[in-house]
This record gives C-alpha cells, structure tokens and sequence, in this order.
C-alpha cells in the first residue's frame, strides 16, 4: 500500500477525491428519508469538498500558471471561479436543514457544477499539466496535494474531525480511492472502539482520576512528585468535563427528553463548581496543606457526580440510543478530548457551539503551558495504570501514555549541535569524523549558553555553506532557507526564555540589555522579511544577507561575551540545563518565519506565535531545505569547525 500511494500521479490523486465525492453524494442519495444519516453523509461530503478545492488553490492551479503560461492563466481562473460558486453554495447550504427538499436541491445543484468542472480537469487541464510536468513531478505534486488537505480549513476542521461519523472507511472501500492510510489501521481503530460504549469510556475516565489522584496522596512530602501528579489529574479531569459537555451531555437533552435537561443542567453545574475549583488551585503550590485541602474537596465534589453518571445518567442514556450510538458517542468523546482545553476556564461557556469555539481558542494557550509543566514520565504513568481497567488499544491510553506536543524537524541542526558545544567537548570538536558521533555527542546536556553557543555556530555555519554553494542555485536557495528557520525560531526563543531571565535577575540593567538584543533582532527579522521576497543567488539577495549577518555576529558576539555569563552566574548549573530545555521546548512551538510586526516579548509573543506558527509550518512543507547528505557532507568534511 505505501508503495502505490508513493507512485499516485497528481491526475490520479485528484480523480480518487473526485470519486470520493460522488460516493458520498450517492450515500446521501440513499438514505432520503433518514434524516440523521443525511446529515452525517452531508457534513461528510461539505468536509471532502472544502478540501480538496484548497488543496488544489494551493498547489494544482499554480502549476497550471508555472508550466502552461497564458492557457495556464486561464485554466487556473475558470477553475478558481468554479469553486468559488460551489463556497457560495456551500455558504447557503450550511443554513438549510440535512434531508430536506430545499438542502437536497441545493446539494444536487452543487454537485452537478462539480461534475462538469470535476470532467473538466480530468479530461483537458490534468492531461495538460502532467504532459509539461513530467511523471516524477507528478508524483511528488500528489503527495503536496495529499499532505496540504492536513492543514486547510474544512468549515471549521477540528471540529469536523471531532463529530463526524466514523463512515469515512466503509466509503473508501467502496471507492476506487487510493487511500494514504492503510486499510489495516482502520481495522485497528475499529477494533479499540466498537467494543466500547460511552459508559465504558466515561468510567474509565473517572477511575484515572481516581488513580492520579491517589497517587498525589501517596507522594506526601515530596513537593515535586506532588505537582506532577496534580498536573496530570487537572489535565485529566479539564479534558474529560468539557469532552462531556460536547458529546454526551447534548446526547441525554436529545434522547431523554425533559429528565434529560434536568439530568445535563446538574451535571453541567457540578462541573462549573470543579472548574472554579481548579481555576483558584492554580494559584496555589502543590504539597501546600492549602493546596491540599482544596485538591480533597475538587475530589469529594467529583466522586458523587461521577457516581451519579455512572448509577443514573449513563444507564438511562444507553438505553435510550442503543450499543450501536453508544460505541459511536464513545469515539466521538475520544476524539473530541484531543482538541480541548487541559486548564479550567470556568468563565467559558459550557455548551455547544460557543463551547466547541471557546476550547478551541484556549486549547493553544493551554498547550503553552503544558509544554512547561512537569507531568508522571510515562514509566510513573505505567505503574498507576496496573489499578485501572484499560485496554491497551484504546485511544484513551494513547493519549495519557503518549502525550504529544507539537513538534518541528530538528532541520539538522542537531547534527552541527555537537561542534558547537566547546565548553563540554574541547578538542574533539575539530577532530569529528562521522554524522552517528555527532548525534551522539549532541545529545548530552548542554547548559543555556551551551544551547545558545550551538545555534549561534550553527546559523555561522549555515551562511558559509550558502556562500560556499556559489554557482549552485538549488543549494543556495536550501542553505537560505535553513538559516532564515533557524534565526526566526532562535530569536523567538531568546525573546520568550532568555531575555526576560535577564530582566528578572538584573532588573533595570537587565532590562536595558534585553531591550538591546530585542532591538538586534528586530533589525535583523526586518532584514530577513525583505529577503522573503528576493531571489537566493541574485545580488540583492546576497547584499541583504551580507548585512543581516553583519548584525548577527556583532550580537552574538556580545550574547556570548556579556549576556550569557551574567546569566549563567545567577542561574547555576543545574537551572541553567533545565532552562535550556524550556528555550528548545519553546523553539518547537514558534514560527519558523520572520513576522517583524508581531510583538518580540511575553505573553503577547506567545499569542502571535501561536497564530502565525501553523502558517508558518504549511509554508515549510513546501519549502526545500538541505538534504541530510548536504548536513553529512558539512559534518563530515569538517567545515565551520
């Protein structure tokens, strides 16, 4: 299956999501008369077209214009006017009622403009394009295509992806699609859900509270297994309540009538009441006798409720929707915990849709904050888990024993990190022979100025081999790209880490040097934004990048000579190795562009980055970086050593 996906021509990937919407029109088609199966097939198909047509805005019709000049132009502007009557379409439809005549028509009509448009592209402008492109081309375009509908809108995607059925394999198996995902995974999904209702989900959810907060009792006296412990119930129990209030609560007012508002109103109540709770906790420290306390009674507030789902609301809720519903609402409620908030927010609302909007907002922030937090490792997390009834295919335990933040490709860097560390390595710096003892080496625990030094060196080393590619345009315009990644993301860093360690620790004259270093940056995010629009090679550029350069090295220069020691001197080793890793967490969560109008320091930084960094990282799906046996000749030639 990878390999047939590997060769799936451009012509073919767009023909397979052609084919995919006409099987879910037909599936919509069929069942006229039910209208919640309607509504499901049709938020399927509204999903699959939103799509594929920024799919290919994004990167079919600029091929159309790359490679087939005017006829390209023009090509490309039908095409785009095309999807742009089926958006307004779309538009309306979102107004109309699933499985009635008005929604019906207006989804025949859609689907009849995209039949014509969709024979269009299949027939006259994909033959086009493949025949300039070549096959090669064409296949790499595909997977572009494929890996760009990860990140576009669909409506409002997250959301989609949380509360559409589980229909999407049955339909692929059904199409002649080429799927990028392997029929055995939805076997296994299959498999870890089906056999699960909402109940069975819910309690297990509880009896991880239970656990994590058994453990915090256990770890009296000791304040750092405490707060880990604390941190990873509050998590826990800030997913679980607004999981509920999106997914099971709507299904009790929906299937049991006027019990069930009763029933979700006080379960809705009882969860505002714990999310104050939590809310005031955090001003407090873990361990404290006040913290404590206020931990017992979020704990004897929850047991009660959570016993009242399980005795009474759950029951009657499986009864009224049957095995069927309830192994879907358990999936939903899975996956729905995946985009939530982890902290209490009770001044949010705590119903649908405004609740749906206000988690995914806060989401963000709150995974900032995660990233910085001490939780169980999963060694801790793994002997808890021997008094909780779990499967081990599930989804739940996917999320608690694999945590995953947003991560960037370390870009090489790594492997020039090593040389870059000359207080750990001394001479063995210039003597390296192979890229395996550079990761190696580069894995050992550097302190801040060790992690700042490594960049610095690394960004140097970048600007030589741009200069060395001379001639070189591919190569040029790889090693650019390298290091306009690595300096945006370096000065997000330093502002978010480092420049306000130096202002906490050396209050005025430490604010005068961080607001130095940001007026550094500032000057070079200014440079390396005008260089966004020139050619790698070309004078322009190379003037440009003589003078961000310029003012690159000067401030390193002073960083390493001046800033970091002040630093190192009032952090000592220890927190010095511990803020190094927060300044590379940090790192993994910034854009990777220059934006030099966002604010340079916290929290307004945090906020902008947080918006601009998904841009950031579709640009760099696209973007030609150097390869690693480019990074492996650097290494193993010894260059900037």
């Amino acid at each position: 299956m990878a390999s047939a996906t590997r060769q799936t021509t451009l012509r073919e990937a767009i023909a397979d999501d052609h084919q995919l919407m006409y099987n879910l029109y037909n599936a919509y088609v069929s069942n006229t008369g039910n209208l919640k199966e309607q509504s499901k097939w049709s938020n399927q198909l509204v999903w699959e077209i939103a799509r594929h047509a920024t799919g290919e805005e994004i990167v079919v019709y600029p091929l159309f214009e790359k490679h087939l000049g005017e006829e390209g132009k023009q090509m490309a502007d039908h095409d785009r006017s095309d999807h742009q009557q089926v958006k307004n379409s779309l538009s309306e439809l979102e107004n109309l009622q699933p499985g009635s005549s008005e929604h019906a028509s207006l989804l025949k009509t859609i689907m009849e403009t995209l039949r014509s448009h969709n024979e269009s592209e299949e027939q006259n402008d994909l033959p086009a394009l493949e025949k300039a492109m070549g096959s090669q081309a064409s296949i790499s375009s595909a997977n572009k295509f494929k890996r760009t509908k990860h990140f576009v809108p669909t409506r409002m995607s997250l959301l989609y992806r949380t509360l559409l059925p589980q229909t999407r394999a049955h339909i692929l198996q059904r199409s002649v699609v080429r799927s990028t995902v392997s029929p055995s995974l939805y076997t296994l999904r299959t498999m870890a859900t089906s056999k699960q209702t909402i109940t069975h989900a819910i309690i297990e959810d509880h009896r991880e509270m239970y656990a994590f907060y058994d453990e915090y009792v256990k770890h009296e006296g000791n304040p750092e297994a405490q707060s880990k412990w604390a941190r990873q119930l509050i998590w826990e129990v800030a997913r679980h309540a607004v999981g509920e209030e999106l997914v099971v609560y709507p299904l009790m007012e929906k299937h049991l009538g006027a019990e069930g508002l009763r029933l979700a109103s006080e379960d809705r109540e009882d969860h505002q009441k714990v999310k104050e709770m939590l809310y005031n906790i955090e001003n407090l420290t873990p361990g404290t006798e006040e913290y404590s306390a206020l931990l017992k009674s979020v704990m004897d507030h929850l047991r009660p409720h959570n016993d009242s789902e399980e005795q009474k609301d759950l029951p009657l809720l499986e009864k009224a929707i049957g095995s069927e519903a309830s192994a879907s609402a358990a999936s939903s409620f899975k996956r729905t915990k995946k985009f939530v908030p982890t902290r209490s927010h009770p001044s949010a609302p705590n119903k649908p849709p405004f609740e749906t909007l206000a988690g995914l907002m806060a989401a963000p922030i709150d995974l900032l904050k995660d990233t910085f937090a001490k939780f169980p490792s999963d060694e801790e997390l793994s002997i808890s888990f021997t008094i909780v009834n779990s499967s081990s295919n599930t989804d739940t335990d996917n999320m608690i024993l694999g945590r995953s933040f947003p991560s960037a490709g370390g870009r090489g860097v790594n492997f020039l990190r090593a040389s870059i560390l000359p207080n750990r390595m001394g001479s063995q710096a210039g003597q390296l022979q192979t890229p395996q003892l550079v990761r190696a080496l580069a894995t050992q625990s550097p302190t801040l100025s060790e992690a700042i030094k490594a960049e610095h060196h690394a960004i140097g080393v970048f600007a030589d081999e741009y200069a060395r590619s001379r001639g070189n345009k591919d190569a040029q315009e790889r090693w650019a790209n390298q290091l306009q990644w690595t300096v945006a993301r370096h000065a997000v860093g330093e502002e978010l880490v480092v420049y306000p360690l130096l202002e906490q620790f050396y209050g005025d004259r430490g604010l005068e040097i961080a607001n130095e270093d940001r007026a550094d940056h500032q000057e070079v995010k200014e440079i390396l934004y005008d260089m966004g629009s020139l050619s790698p090679g070309t004078p322009r550029f190379d003037a440009a990048l003589s003078t961000m350069m310029k003012h690159l090295r000067t401030h390193m220069d002073y960083e390493e000579t001046d800033d970091l020691p002040l630093l190192e001197q009032a952090l000592g080793e220890e927190n010095s190795k511990e803020t190094a890793k927060n300044f590379e967490k940090t790192k993994k969560l910034a854009p990777t562009r220059p934006h030099p109008a966002a604010p340079d320091r916290p929290p307004y930084e945090n906020l902008a980055g947080f918006l601009a960094m998904p841009i950031d990282k579709l640009r760099d799906q696209f973007t030609k970086f150097p390869t690693e046996e480019m990074m492996e000749e650097v290494v193993n030639d010894n260059r900037g050593y």
